[in-house]
């Protein structure tokens, strides 16, 4: 199957939560919502559906502050500032955690700098830019928000910005795919590369997608998401790749909350 995955309705067995009504149906997916179901339909009802959050973790909070960063530098001021932004930010969250604080100072001196000095030379077309496109065949949106977008050698970059501690696969990166097939069907370009930018070992990997393969991940991977949502498909699994000790959710999961006992 396309990126490892390929989802059948057969696949996921009936489930002890109602389907939601039409009216609660929702028009739109957004791209790290459709990770979330491929990861455990449950935790996407719990979060999606019913509303329902958990408590950010610091690896989680640290994150978004390098996000806000970065997009301080994006948006062409100077490092302190983006460096100060990131101190704010984690000031904010109020969190005491010291493998969190390592890694913000590591930001501060290591990640921010380099991503400074790495994007120099290239033109920027959009950040932060969010696309909705309908779903062949099907009454959805699909959502997503482009980290960067970006011009570089007379080639556009589809740029996506992380800085876990997971080193991404960008041969297989779901994410990078929707958003390049976002970005392709809002435009006339059909030829971008598709860039994740890992801040953390201060690597970025590029990589390329034909039409033909984004044509057979909305067709293999998103449609069969979205019918099983639509058909109130939402069975909880514990075998996800970091299982139901990492969710944040467990606690309103049944399965979940036994994982964890």
């Amino acid at each position: 199957g396309v990126c490892g995955m390929r989802l059948s309705l057969v696949d996921l067995p009936a489930h002890d939560i109602p389907a939601p009504s039409a009216n609660q149906s929702p028009a739109s997916i957004r791209v790290t919502a459709v990770q979330t179901y491929l990861a455990c339909p449950r935790r996407y009802r719990l979060q999606y559906i019913d509303g329902l959050h958990g408590q950010t973790s610091p690896a989680a909070a640290l994150g978004t502050c390098v996000h806000r960063a970065v997009e301080v530098l994006h948006a062409g001021a100077p490092l302190d500032d983006a460096v100060a932004t990131l101190r704010a930010q984690w000031a904010s969250h109020r969190i005491d955690d010291p493998v969190a604080l390592e890694d913000l100072l590591a930001a501060e001196r290591e990640w921010l700098p380099w991503y400074d000095q790495w994007r120099q030379g290239q033109r920027d077309i959009a950040v932060e830019e969010g696309f909705s496109v309908p779903l062949p065949g099907l009454d959805w949106h699909l959502v997503g928000h482009i980290d960067r977008i970006y011009l570089q050698d007379g080639r556009i970059v589809i740029s996506d910005i992380k800085s876990g501690r997971t080193r991404p696969d960008v041969r297989r990166d779901l994410q990078l795919s929707l958003y390049s097939w976002l970005f392709r069907q809002s435009s006339d370009q059909q030829d971008d590369y598709q860039e994740v930018v890992h801040l953390r070992t201060r690597k970025a990997v590029r990589t390329a997608r034909t039409d033909d393969y984004l044509e057979r991940v909305i067709e293999q991977v998103v449609a069969p998401v979205v019918e099983a949502i639509d058909a109130g498909i939402f069975p909880a699994n514990p075998d996800s790749r970091y299982g139901c000790g990492y969710c944040d959710l467990s606690q309103y999961c049944t399965i979940g909350g036994e994982s964890n006992e």
